[in-house]
This record gives structure tokens, C-alpha cells and sequence, in this order.
């Protein structure tokens, strides 16, 4: 939900300030995240990939979701379909900032745990064909770890991957000649001593996030 101290007239309002501009309007979104401190979590702590009687691994003060769940699927789809149908947007950045940790879910049995990364995935890319499907007209633009997901699965539904937010700029054009050739670049080197000029020449060949 919009903080409306901030946006009093919500998404929509915003939205439409930016289209009266003659400029597109985007969103950056994280679905799959859940914060130990929001009422999804409180309604639904069982809701996130974990051990049972296993401490849980925040990763800036997130747990991720267990997409393996159906109603955690559910879910997601509904969330972000409301989002898009009630809010005129452009395109979406779908970003998923930490790593899966304590993979496991409650829902399966002991001897099938180790399916749950690629059930993860599978559920993720049936997420995406659902929501490309009812929202052709919405650019969805991949956005994760810094450009460290970017297989042909996710190309497939997200043709536009942001690989570099705060990444010097040297090791970013090594990322670009690494990534042009398929591979899957290494994650963050965080850092902001880069010049603005440098930043900015840098992009010209690749996509500015």
C-alpha cells in the first residue's frame, strides 16, 4: 500500500502527474520478498522458505517466500494483477535482492526438500507467463543481485536485465563483455567513487537502470 503522507494521491495520482509530463511510468517491485515486519508476515509467518525449529536468515531484513507453496503462488499473482489493473504502469522492474537461504519448506516431505529450488524456479517462470499473458502492453525489466539472473528463463519473459547499481564502473564494462557471451557475471562490488562522467560514458553501450 502507498505511504499516502507521501503520495496523498496514491499510485494512481502519481501516475498520472508522470504520463501528464509525456513520460512513461514505471515500478520497481520486489514480490518476492517478504519483511518479518509487515502484516503478510504477521498473517502468514509459515509463508517463507525455512527449517522448521531452524533460526531464519534475514537478508536486508528479508525472508524470501516459498514459491513452491500454492498459496504463496496465489498470492503473488493476484498482488501484482491488482497492482497493474488498478494503476496505469508502463514497466516493471522485478528485483530480488538476496539469496535464497534455509531452502526448505514444511509443505513437502523430508525426502523431497532438495526439489525446492527448482520448484522455485518453475513456480517463478509460471508467475511471469501468467502476468506477460494478461499485461502484453507492460515491459518487464529483470533486476537481481546485480544482473546475476539473467538465464534464457527469465529472458524469455523479462527481455531487459539492469546489471549494475553501484558498481564501479571498470568492473561493470568487464560485466558487460561477460554477460554479452551468456555467462553469469559475479555479484555486487559495491561502491560509489566512480565520476559522474565516467558512469555516464560507461552506459552508452548498455542499458542506464
Amino acid at each position: 500500500m502507498p505511504n499516502r503522507q507521501k503520495l496523498p494521491q496514491g499510485l494512481i495520482g502519481l501516475a498520472k502527474k508522470v504520463h501528464d509530463r509525456g513520460l512513461q511510468f514505471g515500478l520497481w517491485v520486489e514480490p518476492e520478498m517478504v519483511s518479518p515486519a509487515s502484516d503478510l508476515y504477521r498473517a502468514h509467518p509459515d509463508w517463507c522458505l525455512h527449517v522448521p525449529h531452524r533460526p531464519r536468515a534475514e537478508g536486508r531484513h528479508q525472508l524470501v517466500l516459498d514459491l513452491s507453496r500454492d498459496d504463496v503462488l496465489a498470492w503473488i499473482i493476484d498482488w501484482m494483477t491488482d497492482l497493474l489493473t488498478t494503476t496505469p504502469i508502463d514497466y516493471i522492474k522485478w528485483d530480488m535482492n538476496r539469496n535464497m537461504t534455509e531452502v526448505g519448506s514444511p509443505q513437502w516431505p523430508a525426502d523431497r526438500q532438495a526439489e525446492i529450488s527448482h520448484r522455485y524456479i518453475l513456480v517463478l517462470y509460471h508467475v511471469l507467463e501468467t502476468l506477460t499473458a494478461r499485461f502484453p502492453q507492460v515491459l518487464f525489466e529483470g533486476c537481481s543481485g546485480g544482473g546475476g539472473r539473467f538465464d534464457p528463463g527469465m529472458l524469455y519473459y523479462m527481455p531487459e536485465t539492469w546489471m549494475f547499481w553501484l558498481t564501479p564502473f571498470v568492473y561493470g564494462l568487464a560485466k558487460s563483455v561477460v554477460i554479452s557471451s551468456g555467462l553469469i557475471p559475479m555479484g555486487h562490488w559495491w561502491s560509489r567513487n566512480s565520476p559522474r562522467w565516467y558512469s555516464q560514458h560507461s552506459l552508452i553501450g548498455v542499458g542506464s537502470g
